[in-house]
């Protein structure tokens, strides 16, 4: 099963509330900016930043308990004792609000790794357009593929939740004025912010429908 490289919280869940509270805490902050570095185990942690063992050992356990930290590695001690190495989880967090139902959480699961496909096609094609020396595109060109997608968005944002078409809105009013004067490779970036948000409200009007 491939690795998630986010998480997703309800404020209606109790890990948000483990999540605040692990944040919250000087120590567990101190531990994390260290681990950005590099993993280390408990008893590296306690000496690098001169913490009592029992203190680190506790606020780990809270950082796990949260999915901010992981243990993927161990080596055994001469005593033949586990000794597990800590890491950051390495996710992107998402806090939804209480008035978000199943369906925008689901949404805003499938749109994610979308997000993230689209990201890493946009560092593909910058590459490819700086070896080969793509020129820019004609901006009437540009403007003729894109009107199409920008009146459908603007059409189904009539149809969907004030938050989606509110995220219709300022994704199409930032496309149009960068699109004219931006080189070749980040058409592909603007084409995906539309894609995105057209996605985003096809699927609830879908759900919608479905209800």
């Amino acid at each position: 099963m491939p690795k998630e490289t986010f998480m997703l919280v309800s404020l209606k869940e109790d890990k948000a509330k483990k999540l605040a509270q692990a944040m919250s805490s000087t120590t567990c902050r101190k531990i994390l900016d260290f681990l950005a570095n590099k993993e280390a185990t408990e008893t590296e942690i306690s000496e690098k930043l001169n913490i009592p063992i029992s203190t680190v050992h506790y606020n780990l356990s809270q950082l796990k308990e949260s999915k901010l930290v992981e243990t993927e590695e161990f080596h055994y001690s001469k005593k033949g004792k586990e000794v597990l190495h800590y890491k950051l989880a390495n996710k992107y967090i998402i806090i939804a609000p209480k008035e978000n139902d199943s369906h925008i959480m689901d949404a805003l699961k499938n749109l994610i790794p979308v997000a993230i496909i689209m990201g890493v096609g946009t560092a593909v094609w910058k590459y490819f357009a700086e070896r080969v020396g793509i020129s820019g595109v004609a901006e009437n060109t540009v403007l003729k593929v894109a009107a199409p997608a920008i009146d459908t968005a603007v059409e189904v944002g009539q149809a969907v939740p004030e938050m989606a078409r509110i995220a219709y809105d300022t994704s199409v009013n930032n496309v149009i004025p960068i699109v004219q004067s931006t080189p070749a490779w980040k058409y592909f970036v603007f084409g995906a912010v539309v894609g995105i948000a057209l996605y985003f409200a096809v699927d609830l009007i879908r759900r919608s429908m479905k209800d």
